[in-house]
């Protein structure tokens, strides 16, 4: 794998400019990072005039791309592999060729979603405030990610390098909305790799005690029209729960295709 810096910028955008959404963490990213810094590095694989893929590093998370079926999967294995990365996303048919050569880990798959006009749904009941988070409430929104069954063994794993990276995600490429009873926060919502076209939503969970609410909705669909009404075109987010998709789709997400975590 051969490490990219700022004079390949342009043909990197080119490279994946063909699927814009899938490589939404490469525009993010680039645009507000560049491509060689302590927090992203990108690197390739030749392919007689383009790339046959591209990785990209942003802390110790990677996403892997490639326009072509017959890509050298072994390669980029074996180079995250010698990396240790701690979790490797990226469309569900790349990673599909890449996950034998990345034994012992956990595959998730979920569908990406895109939403270009947002339906506003039924208020949150009075008793909860929805505000923006700011990068100082890292630590709550980690804490409460300790409780969701689905992120709890991530979060609880490396806590302080979690809360690091979220104050980091609040404080440059991403923005959040949460819901607070009683000044305790209920749910949350997140996005990352914000650009100028686009930004990825993550990170939605709501306390059990807080569910069926319509808090989750209400999130997420503030944080669309924060996005849009900045003049973003489009918002992506990824999901393999039938009943958020339900939600999602109630707010204008139209799905894209299968999106694949594995770590």
């Amino acid at each position: 794998m051969e490490k990219l810096y700022e004079r390949d910028k342009q043909k990197i955008l080119e490279y994946i400019r063909k699927e814009p959404e899938f490589n939404l963490f490469f525009f993010g990213d680039i645009e507000h990072f560049g491509v060689d810094c302590e927090q992203v590095e990108i690197f390739a694989q030749k392919r007689e005039d383009t790339y046959d893929s591209l990785v990209l590093r942003y802390l110790n998370n990677y996403v892997v791309y490639s326009r072509f079926g017959d890509y050298d999967a072994k390669t980029v294995a074996e180079f995250l592999r010698e990396r240790n990365a701690s979790a490797v996303s990226g469309k569900g048919s790349v990673l599909e060729k890449l996950a034998p050569g990345l034994p012992g880990k956990f595959v998730k798959y979920s569908l990406l979603s895109k939403l270009e006009k947002v339906k506003k749904p039924a208020p949150a009941p009075r008793e909860y405030k929805i505000r923006a988070l700011m990068p100082e409430d890292a630590e709550a929104v980690v804490a409460l990610f300790t409780q969701i069954q689905e992120f709890a063994e991530r979060y609880r794993r490396d806590r302080e390098k979690e809360i690091s990276a979220l104050h980091l995600n609040l404080s440059t490429s991403g923005a959040g909305f949460g819901a607070f009873r009683d000044g305790a926060l209920a749910a949350v919502a997140l996005t990352t790799a914000e650009n100028s076209e686009s930004a990825m939503i993550v990170g939605v969970a709501t306390l059990p005690e807080h569910r069926d609410k319509g808090l989750a909705g209400n999130l997420v669909a503030g944080l669309c029209e924060k996005c849009l009404s900045e003049g973003k075109r489009y918002l992506c987010l990824f999901y393999d729960n039938p009943d958020a998709g339900k939600v999602y789709r109630e707010l204008g997400f139209r799905e894209m295709g299968e999106y694949t975590l594995i770590q």
